[in-house]
């Protein structure tokens, strides 16, 4: 007896969507418009459209948005997208069945967008295709991919060097606007904020500058400066209290909140800081680790780490001290940024009590991998943006040199499928280069985000260094 396939389900569409070959030709639309796929976007894990960022070819003209996917044309209305905001940037409703979806759908702000009908049978194919191990297909038409091996890592290197200095112009730029100090805070604060806080992380970093954090910290010297600056932080953020509930807070929580919410009630009368609203900050969907108490209470450590000496003065003599190995560098920013947690946030999130036996470790409160993400994406270039803006040409190549011998970050979407999309892993490994380090990621980064999402091919091979930095190829 032969064995029953089993149901299809929504996932199996949405690999249709992403890897087959279907979708390179253009297919019609209910109203006869053809469709073609440049892009099929990245796959969204969280909340919202299944990918983000396609680019469609629609009757000749260049789309950029989301993609939601469906087994059933109905489900659009039955899951309320039509209501949602989030959806508004959807460009393309892709259902299964050979049945006429209609021609558009309707979106929150009252635009539309088309729908597209697939086959059974050619979702059908493509499936047996991967039973048979057949594996996933590669769909893009990259022109880079087609050059040498040496053109390819030449414009990747060059893409990363690219990115640096536009990060570094991008710093040079806000300096009218506030102290480098506060550049390199606001900085930290959106890059622990991630996507879903950053913008509330911003809004704390104003809300709260680090000048007026340094000045309590050095008028204050009679109070420990960790319960100073978390009480600031939480308090200022909306985020010091317990969770409404209707048993006691345990003794930990009490213990942790208490000194730190009169010390809040003492310092926003006397400072006039009007707090945010707990609503502001997102918790859904986040890992723990992640969550923004955690956050807040990390960037807390590193100002008392700082603002003793301020926090660009403590980073510099790093990059100053000529008896220093690039290699040494980067160890000591490392030490500097790894946080790890005290005994309240090593095995808590939040402010909630929990029993004993869920309270498992949660780790650093800055652990390795998110202190290199600071170091490179804004340590570094706000360090060269310094050097450059004083003119220090000395110090602003050897802040070059380290980003260049950085060890590579964790690998993301991007980075992973441009690896794909290059065939990066197969080709020789005495490839020359180095194609595991930061700046090669950032450049593959930099390559997606600007060439690959806007179809400018022609300018990702032409990609040349900033010409005041030509000497920094290597």
């Amino acid at each position: 007896m032969p064995i029953a396939k089993p149901p299809i389900v929504e996932r199996d569409l949405h690999r249709f969507w992403q890897h087959s070959a279907y979708f390179r030709q253009a297919q019609a639309l209910p109203d006869g418009r053809p469709v073609q796929v440049v892009h099929p976007g990245r796959y969204n894990h969280d909340a919202g459209p299944d990918f983000r960022d396609a680019t469609l070819r629609i009757d000749g003209k260049v789309h950029r948005g989301d993609v939601e996917i469906h087994l059933a044309a109905q489900d659009w209305y039955g899951h309320g997208h039509h209501a949602d905001p989030a959806y508004n940037q959807v460009i393309l409703h892709l259902v299964l069945g050979d049945d006429n979806p209609g021609e558009e759908v309707r979106l929150e702000n009252g635009l539309t967008c088309p729908q597209l009908s697939v086959p059974a049978n050619a979702l059908n194919q493509f499936l047996s295709a991967l039973d048979s191990g057949q594996g996933l297909p590669r769909l893009i038409d990259c022109p880079l991919s087609r050059q040498t091996t040496d053109k390819i890592l030449l414009t990747v290197h060059r893409a990363g060097a690219l990115r640096f200095w536009e990060k570094l112009e991008g710093f040079r730029e806000q300096i009218d606007e506030q102290t480098w100090d506060q550049l390199l805070y606001r900085g930290i604060c959106e890059a622990l904020g991630y996507s879903k806080n950053q913008e509330p992380f911003r809004r704390l970093a104003q809300l709260l500058p680090i000048d007026l954090i340094f000045a309590e910290l050095r008028e204050a010297r009679d109070r420990d400066p960790d319960l100073l600056v978390s009480a600031l932080m939480l308090g200022a953020a909306g985020l010091l209290k317990a969770p409404e509930r209707t048993g006691p807070i345990d003794a930990d929580v009490r213990a942790y909140l208490q000194p730190r919410q009169a010390l809040w009630q003492e310092l926003r009368h006397v400072l006039q800081i009007r707090p945010m609203r707990a609503e502001e900050w997102l918790f859904f969907r986040l890992r723990p680790q992640n969550f923004p108490t955690r956050r807040i209470a990390a960037v807390s450590r590193l100002i008392v780490k700082f603002y003793r000496l301020g926090m660009l003065e403590s980073l510099l003599p790093l990059f100053l001290d000529v008896s220093l190995s690039v290699r040494q560098i980067i160890a000591e920013l490392r030490a500097f940024f790894l946080l790890p947690a005290d005994a309240f946030w090593a095995h808590r999130y939040d402010f909630k009590s929990r029993a004993p036996a869920v309270q498992k470790s949660l780790g650093h409160l800055i652990g390795e991998k998110r202190a290199d993400d600071l170091i490179v994406n804004i340590v570094l270039p706000m360090v060269a943006a310094y050097a450059r803006e004083t003119g220090q040409a000395l110090l602003e190549n050897r802040v070059f040199e380290v980003y260049t011998a950085y060890p590579g970050l964790q690998e993301n979407v991007l980075t992973r499928g441009l690896r794909q999309q290059l065939a990066l892993r197969q080709r020789p490994t005495q490839e020359p280069g180095n194609t595991h380090g930061a700046r090669f990621q950032q450049g593959l980064i930099h390559i997606g985000k600007l060439f690959c999402r806007y179809l400018d091919c022609e300018t990702c091979l032409r990609i040349t260094p900033p010409a005041a930095k030509s000497e920094t190829e290597n």
